[in-house]
Order: structure tokens, then C-alpha cells, then sequence
């Protein structure tokens, strides 16, 4: 964010905020826009410290981290003739509400 007001302010635009004191064209609120955007630079390092500190113990108590393997019977769907995706019930695996009102315009285009 202080960024884009950097570059905003070299092509001569001011920042004032209407819910927040930031107002840019005066020195106050300048330093306070660097002081709130330095905390939020902060605490998102932080947040990013303790993920990979929340992740790493949990492998050390031998957790699992990420999405649940699943397994897929590749020559079943392929032996049986299936056009792809047509046995998601079978599967166990949900079919997107979208797919057949996408799949309806598609075939009525």
C-alpha cells in the first residue's frame, strides 16, 4: 500500500482517507500511514513465524499436514468407458453445483 501512495504522490495525487486518519498531504499523516503499515508488516511476519513454527511441530508429533490422499481407480473409469467425470457418484466425490448449468449453456449455445 505505501507503495502505490508513493507512486500516486510522484504523479502529484494526495491520499486522504474518509474512515481513517490517513491524510497524506500533511507530514502527520505520513508518519502515521508508515507507522500503521510497519505494525501491519510486523504482524504479518509474525503470523508467517508461527505458521511454520505451528507446522513444523506438528510433524514432529508426526501429524500430517495438507489434504487427505485419496485413492483413484484409474483403470475402472477407463475400463468401464466412461466419459470423464461422468461417474462422480461412484467416486464419492461431490459434482459442482455449476457443472451442469455451465455443461446446459455450453450445449444450448
Amino acid at each position: 500500500m505505501v507503495v502505490a501512495l508513493d507512486e500516486l504522490a510522484a504523479l502529484g495525487i494526495d491520499f486522504v482517507s474518509v474512515t481513517e486518519s490517513f491524510d497524506t498531504t500533511t507530514p502527520q499523516g505520513r508518519l502515521l500511514l508508515h507507522l500503521v503499515s510497519s505494525f501491519a508488516e510486523f504482524e504479518r511476519s509474525l503470523l508467517i513465524e508461527r505458521t511454520k513454527a505451528g507446522i513444523e511441530a506438528a510433524r514432529r508429533r508426526g501429524a500430517r499436514i495438507g489434504r487427505p490422499r485419496v485413492h483413484v481407480d484409474v483403470e475402472r473409469g477407463s475400463a468401464h468407458g466412461k466419459a470423464r467425470g461422468s461417474d462422480h457418484g461412484e467416486r464419492g466425490v461431490a459434482r459442482a453445483p455449476s457443472a451442469g448449468f455451465l455443461s446446459g449453456a455450453v450445449a444450448s449455445a
